[in-house]
């Protein structure tokens, strides 16, 4: 091999290493919904919470966080966070 073929070869090998070290960057949907005074966050990695902001529901303040499986929801976390609310 001549000079300026090692000199091509390892200038692609530099460019492959930077391109596999390089930090990647996740996107992150924050999607909220609001509907009949729930509010559903989207948290990534499969996982929604839904608040009920509703005074008027009887369930105003509950939270909950679900994970969303190929079989539907799961729950994983639940508590009424309705005095927090208030205050």
């Amino acid at each position: 091999m001549n000079k300026s073929t090692n000199l091509i070869l390892i200038g692609i090998l530099v460019c492959l290493i930077i391109i596999a070290f390089r930090p990647i960057e996740r996107q992150v949907m924050n999607t909220t919904v609001e509907s009949h005074g729930y509010h559903v966050i989207y948290l990534g990695n499969d996982r929604a919470a839904v608040f009920d902001l509703d005074r008027d529901s009887g369930k105003y303040g509950e939270a909950a966080v679900y994970e969303i499986t190929d079989s539907g929801l799961r729950l994983l976390y639940k508590d009424n966070i309705g005095e927090d609310l208030r205050n």
